[in-house]
């Protein structure tokens, strides 16, 4: 990736993405022989500045690899870093976890009504993708680098059965900013037309 896709990416950013991505680069572990910025530094840096401080500290090829695709950057939890990740939220005991699906049934369910209709199609239609995508490798080629990054598209890309991998793919949904969520669904628009259609025909039926 060069400077100018670089600053291209960066430049896509509101400024809360911003903040937050400039806040994770300090804790990102990095390969040897690279030191992390300053964060005074990082502090002061607009899209620009930054992008120069990324390419001069690291250079173009390894700079690139340094922060997580913008997609992932209002979730520092899906970062890489020196600190252990928060433990899970607690789990109701009415509503048992299934192994194989850390979301509650409560949650994996279509919901109806307002709620649903505030809710992207991704999450909207969360159970009816997993279930009835047929391949996701197809679409880890269009979102490695723009939603996901190297080590996430290989953990989606390592489960055994399509279901698997599209469960896994989805449960970095709340990590997602809006403009990533689209990003997804024109993936699935585009290798996955005719399933698209349906649920699209269904939700204009509910409206």
């Amino acid at each position: 990736m060069s400077r100018e896709q670089i600053l291209a990416a960066l430049d896509e950013l509101t400024e809360a993405e911003l903040r937050r991505l400039k806040a994770a680069l300090g804790r990102l572990p990095l390969a040897p022989g690279y030191a992390a910025i300053a964060r005074s530094r990082l502090e002061a840096a607009d899209a620009l500045d930054l992008t120069d401080l990324l390419v001069g500290h690291y250079r173009e090829g390894y700079g690139a690899a340094v922060p997580p695709p913008p997609c992932a950057a209002p979730a520092a939890s899906t970062w890489p870093s020196r600190s252990p990740p928060p433990p899970p939220p607690p789990v109701s005991r009415a509503a048992p976890v299934d192994p194989e699906d850390p979301v509650p049934p409560a949650a994996a369910a279509a919901p109806r009504g307002p709620r649903a209709k505030q809710q992207h199609f991704v999450e909207r239609h969360r159970a009816e993708l997993i279930e009835r995508v047929p391949a996701v490798e197809p679409l880890l080629d269009l979102l490695q680098g723009e939603v996901l990054d190297a080590e996430q598209a290989r953990a989606v890309a390592a489960e055994a059965t399509p279901q698997g991998a599209m469960r896994r793919l989805l449960l970095l949904a709340p990590s997602w900013t809006p403009r990533c969520k689209e990003r997804v669904l024109a993936a699935l628009r585009r290798r996955h037309p005719a399933l698209v259609a349906e649920l699209e025909a269904r939700d204009a039926g509910d409206a």
